[in-house]
């Protein structure tokens, strides 16, 4: 079987399919890769002109580059991830089959724009993986003919090892993620703020960057969090989870948080919002939407924070899920 695999920039391939790639070719299935800009890794990848992040003027070219694209290289099936790839492989026929891997369709709850977009093109897939449970009650009661399928995207098998908590008398909490809007970091301080006021000795780390960086930092100093919170930037979340009792996470909504994935497979709990994709996470101790004080209660409440056992956690490495995947991926191409 000869498998396409497209996503709008080639950061994406490097964070969620590499591994998943070298499953497909043991398996005896040739795999080629596509995006807009070069991932890092080496994969057999070829450059769409036009393709991106966002949409642009050079978008409208980009369908009819991916339909040539599909049948130069003679696609059995072509999975398309990421928001704007994956709706500009949708507006042309392809001749192929068309699997949608949705790592979360792009609302939390209300109207949206992309809904009439994506209720219109969910009926050209073939087949649509989701990754939490309102994506796929969403796609259900609108597609109930499109083929549905429930799949993460897995932790490398090699990585993020269970380990025991720290020893340590002071709670270590790690935020991790992109310092933007959707994922809300200034909530991390202040839920921060919360425990520190009801006496809770406490660390909490933030690692990673992005346009709220400098807000996040100037607020840490604003409430005189300085040696409470840290924000060192982008840095091995793998080292930061392993010396933490649990994470924080913040995020408006999500697809299936990676983040919360790799510390849970880690033996991390996390503590968060009760939102789309993160309602998902085993073992998530979930606050009302938007009640810092609650979430903040809720960690206060949750010490000290207990290891997940390690046989709990094996579904989610990448090596059950791709052998999932590819399964179906087989019986859709017949």
């Amino acid at each position: 079987m000869r498998i396409g695999l497209l996503t709008s920039v080639g950061r994406t391939l490097d964070a969620f399919f590499v591994e998943m790639v070298a499953d497909w070719t043991a398996r005896g299935h040739e795999v080629r890769c596509a995006a807009g800009t070069p991932p890092a890794a080496d994969l057999a990848f070829d450059l769409i002109p036009g393709l991106g992040q966002r949409p642009s003027l050079s978008s409208a070219l980009v369908p009819a580059r991916i339909r040539s694209w599909v049948k130069d290289q003679r696609i059995d099936v072509l999975v398309t991830n990421t928001a704007t790839a994956s709706t500009l492989a949708r507006v042309v026929p392809l001749p192929c089959k068309v699997v949608y891997f949705c790592h979360g369709l792009h609302w939390n709850a209300g109207w949206h724009p992309a809904r009439p977009i994506e209720h219109v093109l969910a009926k050209r897939c073939d087949a649509i993986f989701t990754i939490n449970s309102d994506d796929y009650a969403w796609l259900r009661r609108r597609h109930p003919d499109v083929r549905l399928l429930r799949h993460g995207v897995g932790v490398p098998d090699g990585r993020y090892l269970w380990s025991p908590l720290p020893v340590s008398d002071r709670l270590e909490l790690v935020w991790a993620g992109d310092f933007v809007p959707r994922k809300r970091p200034l909530e991390a301080v202040r839920v921060t703020q919360q425990l520190v006021a009801a006496g809770v000795d406490l660390r909490l780390v933030m690692i990673g960057d992005g346009e709220l960086w400098d807000e996040t930092v100037r607020l840490v100093e604003e409430t005189g969090l300085q040696g409470t919170v840290e924000t060192p930037g982008r840095g091995p979340v793998e080292e930061a989870v392993q010396g933490a009792h649990a994470l924080l996470h913040t995020a408006a909504w999500e697809g299936l948080p990676r983040i919360l994935l790799e510390g849970l497979v880690m033996g991390r709990r996390a503590f968060a919002y009760d939102v789309k994709g993160v309602r998902d996470v085993p073992h998530a101790v979930l606050a009302p939407e938007g009640d810092t004080a609650g979430l903040a209660r809720l960690v206060d409440t949750g010490r000290p924070v207990s290891v997940i056992d390690a046989d709990e956690v094996g579904d989610f490495r990448t090596s059950k899920v791709s052998a999932e995947i590819i399964g179906h991926l087989e019986q859709i191409v017949g």
